[in-house]
């Protein structure tokens, strides 16, 4: 019966919770004496616990199921606590010199699944990715509802308006709010609150909601970081990998997708050629081996964060060495 269960388990995990950075689902049955089935281990929220409670009702009608030894990491009591920094990072293990596995801008909030010494197993509430994450870097803040974001690859941070002493510096993709204005200078929220230029700032009010303009925009948002180099790992100015690259022009544009490409792919998104701007052209072996990502600028034309060119450059999808060969799908956000 306990090979049984094990293989049931194995099926659910590869078909329900296949993704281990957007789930937790570390599961251990033991059968009773008695024929009972006990689940111990946890699983990232209730509703998981539920879909393993139908999934074993289906398939073993007759057995008796106890699920009260698992744990539930997310719940409405978890802390969720926002960077406090410009920029954090996500590792693979605990120290920051493991691999790095994404990054995340000054109030993206994150969900403190669990704790250990100066470091967090967090969960960002924005597009649900699960490592490892520095616990000094996150702090309850005064928090507001963005009504602005810094549209600019980056933007100097002043103490005062005559632009006289820079103390920081805004990274495009901060959402932030505009505290007060003057002449072409504007006072908003970050890790140091300070001016930046008016011009560095686009309101979401003024982004456009769909169609061609709003396709555009993330071309426009992509092509700003021509040249800067590839990151694996990295969603900013400072450095950035194919799929941040993707992660960042939508998000410049107000939209959220998943964090690597394998997750960008989502087939009731997919579109055969010829591709849209704004398209996501995704590469690898097979649709099970997506290992690349790239923004369509209209048909086969793309830009990318290559590893092969080291930064953000455009392609020919068709032509390019690095690419030639290895188009697997394309997906339609907008």
């Amino acid at each position: 019966m306990l090979d049984n269960v094990k293989n049931l388990l194995e099926e659910l995990k590869n078909t329900a919770f296949n993704e281990p950075l957007l789930t937790i689902f570390d599961v251990i049955p033991e059968v009773s004496g008695e024929g009972q089935i006990n689940f111990k281990g946890k699983v990232l929220e209730e509703a998981d616990k539920e879909t393993l409670k139908h999934f074993f009702a289906k398939r073993m009608p007759n057995a008796r199921l106890n699920l009260d030894q698992l744990q539930i990491m997310q719940t409405a009591e978890t802390p969720i606590l926002r960077v406090n920094k410009n920029l954090s990072s996500m590792h693979r293990e605990k120290s920051f010199h493991t691999e790095l596995m994404t990054q995340m801008f000054y109030g993206d909030p994150i969900a403190v699944l669990a704790e250990d010494e100066d470091w967090v197993l967090g969960r960002n509430m924005l597009d649900g990715y699960i490592s490892w994450t520095y616990k000094k870097y996150l702090s309850q803040i005064d928090w507001q509802e963005p009504t602005h974001l810094v549209s600019a690859p980056a933007s100097a941070i002043y103490s005062s308006p005559d632009r006289k002493e820079q103390i920081g510096r805004a990274l495009g993709g901060l959402k932030t709010v505009i505290l007060e204005e003057l002449g072409d200078m504007a006072l908003i929220a970050a890790d140091y609150q300070g001016w930046v230029e008016k011009s560095a700032l686009t309101a979401y009010a003024d982004l456009p909601q769909s169609g061609d303009a709003l396709r555009n925009l993330v071309c426009n948002n992509a092509l700003k970081l021509i040249g800067v180099p590839y990151l694996w790992g990295g969603n900013s100015v400072n450095g950035i990998d194919c799929s941040g690259l993707v992660q960042w022009a939508y998000r410049m544009s107000g939209l959220q997708t998943r964090r690597d490409a394998h997750m960008q792919y989502i087939a009731e998104k997919s579109v055969e050629p010829p591709f849209l701007p704004g398209d996501v052209v995704l590469y690898g072996k097979s649709l099970d081996h997506i290992s690349h990502a790239s923004i369509s600028l209209g048909g086969w034309t793309v830009i990318h964060s290559s590893r092969t060119r080291n930064g953000v450059y455009i392609d020919d999808a068709l032509t390019a060495s690095s690419l030639k060969g290895t188009f697997v799908a394309a997906v339609r956000y907008i």
